[in-house]
């Protein structure tokens, strides 16, 4: 089978500072339809923060204490699982767009911030000594969209469903979907695919109903057994209309659901994170104050 090749890419870089060097300690990347919307092949990595304060990126106070601030899950994120070294995140990064996109002339990068997102990706890779795999005229801005939305009545911050954790590099390039009474794969995820099959049923349509924005099925009206003939009307010539049952909701947009843990690795993951987090938070702000100027 083909792979899906895609020309439009969102970035999302959890940061240890605001400013142009900032060190990555989480990338998120996904691919999209600009036209479509439909999403194609995602990234996510953690990235050593030593290593690249050894080579030159600098973090800021300020970001370190804003980081302490935030949920368990987001810190979670950026602290478990293997940091990749420098070079692997640089070439798997470069993989992945090789991969999965038609090509560098084609290719745009879309960044939250003209002065954030790309900005700190390519002078990460310019710390290395590498050449950013997307073309200098290839960046685009999330934040001037978003702006042009307001500017015309429509706020995409609000308006638009986010279900996911806020502060999550691969969360934040692309809010999840919610399944309700559908069947999910062994791993507990919507099967891959799933909501593009959906949309090419006749007996299913996505919209809103009652409230509630998501995928929804149209059931069949249920036949009632019965020897008895059934009734004319009154005028003697139609039978009595069947009452259309309620559509059944499969995926909802926009509630987040809770997660019952079954694999048993949170324990383990909370364990790890209770006791590398505080270490990796003193080397920073320690370092973070020997540099400031």
């Amino acid at each position: 089978m083909a792979r899906q090749r895609m020309d439009h890419l969102m970035i999302d870089l959890e940061t240890m500072g605001k400013h142009a060097h900032s060190p990555i300690v989480a990338l998120g990347a996904v691919f999209f339809d600009i036209r479509t919307g439909d999403l194609g092949q995602t990234l996510y990595m953690n990235i050593s923060l030593s290593e690249q304060m050894k080579r030159g990126a600098t973090p800021d106070a300020s970001t370190i204490i804003w980081w302490l601030r935030q949920s368990y899950a987001a810190r979670q994120a950026i602290t478990e699982g293997d940091a990749r070294n420098i070079n692997s995140a640089l070439l798997e990064f470069e993989s992945h767009i090789n991969g999965y996109s038609n090509g560098i002339e084609t290719l745009s990068v879309w960044g939250n911030g003209s002065s954030f997102d790309n900005v700190i990706l390519r002078n990460f890779y310019e710390r290395a000594n590498y050449r950013a795999p997307w073309r200098w005229d290839a960046d685009r801005d999330v934040r001037t969209i978003v702006q042009l939305g307001r500017d015309i009545g429509y706020d995409p911050k609000s308006e638009m469903p986010f279900s996911s954790e806020r502060h999550n590099a691969l969360a934040d390039g692309t809010a999840l979907l919610n399944p309700k009474n559908i069947k999910l794969n062994k791993y507990g995820n919507l099967p891959r695919n799933k909501l593009s099959q959906l949309k090419g049923k006749e007996n299913t349509f996505i919209g809103e109903l009652n409230g509630v924005d998501g995928v929804w099925q149209r059931k069949k009206s249920k036949a009632k057994k019965s020897n008895r003939r059934l009734k004319r009307s009154a005028n003697g010539t139609r039978r009595p209309r069947k009452k259309q049952r309620a559509p059944k909701l499969l995926i909802r947009f926009g509630d987040a659901l809770p997660v019952e843990p079954v694999l048993g690795y949170q324990e383990r993951a909370q364990q790890m994170a209770q006791s590398l987090m505080p270490t990796a938070i003193n080397q920073a702000l320690s370092e973070a104050i020997r540099t400031a100027k």
